[in-house]
């Protein structure tokens, strides 16, 4: 070993000494994480008795099961429970900890790591820092002492964090999703994803599949957009309506995540209006019902939709844009698609919320009766105006013998002030819903600031 490498390794242990924890505070801090960790009741300490897993990247290095309640400790001290005997690494390097989340609707808790080295973790890529804490998620990639400078050595020790509340243990593994599903042509393609008609082995029932190409999306993705694949991951996993896509499982393998989704046929509303023309209102009100008790139940479910438009009109479907809020919380990003969107969606002075689910569905219902968009224009800019100042007609040409009654259940949608816009549950209690369009006497009936 040259004289320039024996004085490096004397450096990195030195400065390792200098950071070594106080193992005293060290047994503290445990103590205190597992009693803020510690389950309400029995029932809770054995759902969650296996949650997830660290897959390593090195074969030198063991997977590591998450089993324990505990806090985990990785680092060279025998007190921690993961060790790795390294001089770069730090007596304890970081810790891995499950806290409960009591905000969350599809997702009991959150998983987070927290960085308590001197030479560096770091998650898809990037330093965490000392002292600093981040969210683990399903996928997530996780270094010691790396670097990402060219002819850097690799890192001391790499791991890929599975949690078992996304794809269960017994959905992990290359070809495990063959044992249950048999898996048939593609039915499209995207720039990421790939999906296929699949079949159940043992009930014989038709599914989609789409296939995530881990090795394209992942070191491709921002933080948000990885975010925002768990998040459409957890609401498609949580939610059981017959009128709302849901995921059937979910399995992974090294290089594709694969999730079994309901196989959804009839087509988009635009592709059925081109060919059937506009919808009668009798039909028009059975697929509105529809879509209306999709929304009132992901509302509920503290589930925000933000991109309802021309899909599939039998049920709900991409939820990548979707958000899970409380009642007080409010959005800030722009989302959607703009023929579709709300128009505090395109001010967003003081953010916005469920009630831009609303907005879509009136200019869906106003779709299904005229063939026609509400708003349209060739400038972005006139149509954000046409949607902000609800510059809405109804043609006599095309609506004549649409009844009042629908046509107030779209101004009710459409009214610009999001805190006087129809809910969900009012929908399915308006006249035009229950049959009964001769109780509405005027298309302004109970609309705000309109004639």
């Amino acid at each position: 070993m040259s004289t320039k490498e024996n004085e490096k390794e004397k450096e990195i242990e030195k400065e390792n000494s200098n950071q070594k924890p106080d193992f005293d505070d060290f047994d503290d801090d445990v103590e205190e994480a597992v009693q803020d960790s510690e389950p309400e009741d029995e029932n809770e300490q054995e759902i969650l008795k296996s949650w997830g897993k660290l897959n390593s990247l090195i074969d030198s290095f063991p997977d590591f099961e998450l089993e324990s309640l505990e806090p985990l400790f990785i680092g060279r001290s025998e007190k921690c429970q993961y060790r790795i005997q390294d001089k770069r690494i730090s007596s304890v390097h970081c810790q891995i900890y499950r806290i409960i989340d009591e905000s969350s609707v599809t997702k009991p808790f959150v998983i987070k790591l927290k960085d308590l080295s001197a030479n560096g973790t770091f998650v898809n890529g990037s330093l965490v820092g000392k002292g600093n804490e981040v969210i683990l998620l399903h996928g997530d990639d996780i270094s010691f002492v790396y670097t990402r400078k060219p002819k850097s050595p690799p890192p001391v020790a790499n791991f890929i964090f599975k949690d078992y509340s996304i794809v269960p243990q017994d959905r992990e593994g290359k070809s495990k999703i063959h044992e249950f599903y048999d898996v048939q042509r593609v039915l499209g393609v995207g720039k990421f994803a790939t999906v296929k008609l699949g079949m159940d082995k043992k009930t014989g029932e038709k599914y989609a599949i789409k296939m995530i190409d881990k090795k394209k999306y992942m070191p491709n993705q921002t933080k948000v957009e990885r975010d925002r694949l768990m998040d459409e991951i957890n609401i498609l996993k949580k939610i059981r309506h017959p009128s709302v896509v849901s995921a059937k499982d979910i399995f992974d393998s090294p290089n594709i995540l694969y999730l079994v989704i309901d196989l959804c046929v009839g087509g988009e509303l635009f592709d059925r209006i081109s060919i059937k023309g506009r919808y009668n209102e009798d039909n028009s009100r059975i697929v509105f019902e529809k879509i209306a008790s999709a929304i009132q139940y992901l509302h509920r479910k503290g589930i925000v939709h933000r991109d309802l438009k021309n899909h599939l009109i039998y049920k709900i479907v991409d939820f990548g844009l979707s958000k899970i809020i409380t009642q007080k919380d409010k959005f800030n990003t722009f989302a959607g698609t703009l023929h579709f969107l709300a128009p505090e969606v395109i001010d967003n002075k003081t953010g916005y919320g469920k009630e831009c689910d609303i907005w879509s569905c009136g200019v869906i219902l106003y779709i299904l009766l005229s063939g026609y968009m509400p708003f349209a224009s060739d400038s972005r800019f006139s149509l954000a105006r046409q949607i902000t100042r609800c510059e809405l007609d109804f043609p006599d040409e095309i609506f004549e013998g649409v009844s009042v009654a629908a046509r107030n259940l779209i101004r009710r949608c459409l009214t610009v002030d999001p805190k006087k816009r129809i809910t969900a549950q009012q929908i399915l209690e308006h006249p035009w819903i229950k049959g009964k369009p001769e109780e509405i006497k005027s298309e302004y009936q109970d609309v705000p600031n309109q004639k």
